[in-house]
């Protein structure tokens, strides 16, 4: 489910990115996951569909969606005549690994020790404070399982609810929690605190892997930019608001993930998007990003506007290409259509 699905998904951006391709693929086709689940889930949560119908709909969501994206790619495959060969990983690792030089091989040594830390520290430890919000997260999808539908209990209090919070209906992460426990058999406090924390914690570090690559065209630049940030990220645990905080701490928590996924995913792809020719399947899939954001938080609606909008006014004065503009339209349309129905149903 964490690997295989979004990989298949991933088939749909296939060409976008040339360089760390089978990264970029997984990234975005983890987006892809998380945008249909925030597509279907706003319709069947207000209409209060029993879980048991809802997990069949995400089902049978998934299959053709990973039916689609493979059909697409074997066709692109095929008008584009050419079929690549596939190359082994281990032995383009090996040759990565002998064309280090002795600096690069120190850098990455050290990023992988820092990195391996991290990940160790959040297999071995759990959050014993500023965790409230596990109250939107593990109680809802705990409560939904018991409950045979989501939003039915307060998680706050335990109580039966005619409806859950409003800003969290609109949010397609309880319902994927939901539907992996319950696939899965693992309990969401274990698959949240345990699987995705790691998971999200490594899909954080790709994001950087390929905004370094973008930063700095030397190798050594790029791994010496990863060891500062992996050091600055364990130093920077001063508050609930750092960035460390959602790194290492409930990185499985929307806004986390907003905040150390999402961001930097757009600060990688909107510049490039920017200085090349504009493309409706680069445009398709801002949209896929927008609705990703969504699905974590309804924060995600200021991060889909400001981000790109800065990037996209900052480029037009400079270059005044009006076709590009229709970039901000693929980042803010889903982004105000949720945001305007929430207004609406306060």
């Amino acid at each position: 489910m964490l690997l295989v699905i979004p990989w298949i998904c991933g088939g749909f951006w296939t060409g976008i990115a040339k360089k760390h391709a089978a990264l970029f693929r997984y990234l975005t086709g983890f987006m892809t996951v998380l945008a249909l689940f925030e597509l279907l889930s706003i319709p069947m949560v207000f209409a209060h569909l029993s879980l048991t119908v809802q997990l069949f709909v995400y089902g049978a969501g998934v299959v053709l969606l990973c039916g689609a994206a493979f059909v697409y790619e074997q066709k692109k495959k095929v008008k584009a005549e050419e079929v690549p060969e596939k190359k082994k990983a281990f032995p383009a690792l090996k040759d990565y690994v002998k064309s280090l030089t002795a600096f690069e091989a120190i850098y990455l040594i050290a990023f992988v020790l820092i990195v391996g830390v991290q990940v160790f520290c959040t297999v071995r430890y759990d959050m014993g404070y500023w965790n409230s919000d596990d109250a939107s997260y593990v109680a809802i999808s705990t409560g939904a399982i018991h409950d045979g539908e989501l939003f039915l209990t307060d998680p706050q209090t335990g109580d039966y609810s005619t409806g859950g919070e409003l800003k969290y209906m609109f949010s397609g992460i309880y319902a994927f929690y939901t539907t992996c426990s319950c696939v899965t058999g693992v309990a969401p406090a274990i698959a949240e605190h345990l699987v995705f924390a790691v998971w999200f914690l490594l899909m954080a570090y790709g994001c950087y892997i390929l905004l370094a690559g973008a930063l700095f065209e030397e190798r050594e630049n790029r791994l010496l930019f990863l060891v500062l940030l992996a050091l600055l990220y364990l130093m920077g645990k001063f508050s609930h608001y750092s960035v460390t905080f959602r790194l290492l701490g409930p990185i499985w928590q929307g806004k986390a993930i907003l905040a150390v996924i999402i961001f930097p995913l757009l600060l990688y792809l909107f510049p490039r998007f920017l200085n090349e020719d504009f493309s409706w399947g680069r445009f398709l899939l801002l949209v896929v990003i927008s609705m990703a954001a969504l699905s974590l938080t309804l924060g995600g609606i200021v991060t889909m506007l400001v981000v790109p909008g800065v990037m996209l006014l900052v480029h037009f004065v400079r270059g005044r290409n009006f076709k590009t503009l229709l970039y901000m339209v693929g980042c803010a349309a889903f982004p105000a259509v949720v945001g305007l129905s929430y207004i609406l149903m306060r």
